[in-house]
């Protein structure tokens, strides 16, 4: 016996009717939803004079034995240190770097001998004195001086300076884009730096003996921030 069933059909204008508006109505939701926003980059950058300079000290001696190089070498490092702290350098701006001793081969017959080295790094707080300390190493045993630097002591805070007059420049293109469309501006909802390590760059100046002696480069150092914004509008 077969049993029949009977299926109940709605008409096709029926169920459009119901599905066309809820669809409208997610569309509009999501255009209700996406807010405008104002996109923005900002930059500022401030050029100054070094405050700060560094130096690495190196003395070297040699000797037929490893004792002897190495008390020589120590010696002169001592007098060197004490010259520099007997002209103000202070005891936390002077710092070792490396206390080494190898044996070598010198002149036409190869003789061997060893050569001690002692190397320090020296914080220069009072720039204007850079080339009388250099002269002064040097006098007092100093056999090499290099890796001169000169910087900021207050790099961070000056980077942190030019970070806001960089977020007040990207504020500003974001307001008079706003006022142009005729929109409202908002808040910030998105902030992105460049980061403090690519900020800084350091130039050299002319030539000059510094407090006498030497003639140094103190140069400048050019600070810069860039930020990227993205502010709300309606």
């Amino acid at each position: 016996m077969t049993l029949g069933m009977k299926i109940r059909t709605r008409p096709i204008w029926l169920l459009m009717a119901l599905v066309l508006p809820a669809t409208l109505l997610g569309l509009g939701v999501a255009e209700a939803s996406a807010a405008s926003t104002i996109s923005v980059r900002g930059s500022a950058e401030s050029e100054v004079r070094n405050d700060t300079g560094s130096m690495v000290v190196e003395a070297k001696a040699q000797a037929p034995h490893s004792e002897a190089a190495q008390a020589r070498s120590a010696k002169r490092m001592s007098e060197v240190i004490g010259a520099l702290e007997a002209a103000g350098v202070e005891t936390d701006d002077i710092s070792t770097t490396e206390v080494s001793l190898r044996q070598r081969k010198i002149g036409e017959n190869d003789r061997r001998v060893y050569e001690a080295t002692n190397r320090i790094k020296v914080t220069i707080r009072e720039i204007d004195r850079t080339g009388r300390l250099i002269d002064l190493a040097v006098r007092s045993g100093a056999t090499d001086i290099g890796q001169l630097q000169f910087f900021r002591s207050d790099e961070r805070a000056l980077y942190q300076e030019q970070l806001l007059l960089a977020y007040d420049e990207a504020h500003d293109k974001a307001q008079a884009l706003a006022d142009r469309a005729g929109m409202t501006l908002g808040d910030p909802i998105e902030i992105t730096e460049s980061g403090f390590r690519d900020s800084v760059r350091r130039y050299s100046a002319e030539a000059s003996a510094l407090g006498g002696g030497t003639p140094i480069r103190t140069g400048t150092s050019k600070v810069d921030a860039r930020i990227y914004v993205v502010f709300e509008a309606s």
